[in-house]
């Protein structure tokens, strides 16, 4: 690999005699990776630092702390005096904080959507896409009708809201997977591709099974409330 580094008039000139190419390991990838290495020479350090950074905010946010929060509605209500939905605010809130933190990363450094089409600018769509259901969340529960209450009229407004919230929440969490997915394979450095897939893939299987012990501990705690009783005295629905 021969590099001619920029003499500030000139740009960089760069000769790659063998890169490593897409593997089955990651199937989006649809050009070949530039080594890490490569691009530091040619005064690219910045460039793949940012993507480390944007990376680890996204996969922290997105990947871990969102799905969870979501997890703990789904399955925790049965925790007494409404702590299911004290977690639940306090995982989304830090888990979009990171993810909104990522996000402007990846509006001041990159540049996906001139292009018009390629991978980078279907993760671009996607993850714009994924943040402003992201960002929905928090203004939607800010006008959330009052809960049901036990022996009244439902409240049709509370029933589309609880409809809204809840399918746009679980949609972005669904289309975070895709996401970060592909943005694993567009990091410029191939080590780094594989190592943010593992530690994906390791950290939420970790944290399904932390989830699922403590779900198991709290009905075994809690065992006179059924998860689906949402009217017990033990359960609080803001």
């Amino acid at each position: 690999n021969i590099v001619t580094p920029s003499d500030g008039t000139n740009p960089a000139v760069i000769s790659v005699s063998s890169v490593e190419q897409s593997t089955p390991d990651s199937p989006f990838c649809q050009e070949p990776a530039v080594p890490a290495s490569i691009i530091t020479a040619a005064g690219g350090v910045d460039f793949v630092k940012v993507a480390r950074i944007h990376g680890a905010l996204m996969l922290i946010g997105w990947g871990f702390l969102l799905p969870s929060g979501v997890l703990v509605a789904k399955f925790f209500r049965l925790l007494p005096n409404g702590l299911w939905f004290k977690i639940h605010r306090a995982v989304q809130s830090l888990g979009l904080v990171c993810a909104i933190a990522g996000f402007i990363i990846a509006l001041i450094n990159f540049d996906v959507f001139s292009s018009g089409g390629g991978i980078s600018f279907i993760h671009g769509c996607m993850g714009f896409t994924t943040m402003m259901l992201g960002m929905f969340q928090p203004l939607n529960a800010v006008i959330r009708p009052h809960p049901n209450q036990e022996g009244q009229e439902p409240n049709k407004l509370r029933t589309i809201w609880e409809i809204v919230h809840k399918s746009s929440g679980y949609g972005a969490c669904l289309l975070a997977v895709c996401t970060i997915g592909i943005g694993t394979t567009l990091l410029p450095d191939v080590g780094d591709q594989r190592s943010y897939q593992m530690a994906y893939g390791i950290g939420a299987g970790c944290i399904l099974c932390l989830l699922a012990a403590f779900r198991i501990h709290a009905k075994s705690k809690y065992n006179n409330v059924e998860s689906g009783d949402l009217m017990s005295p033990l359960v609080a629905d803001p």
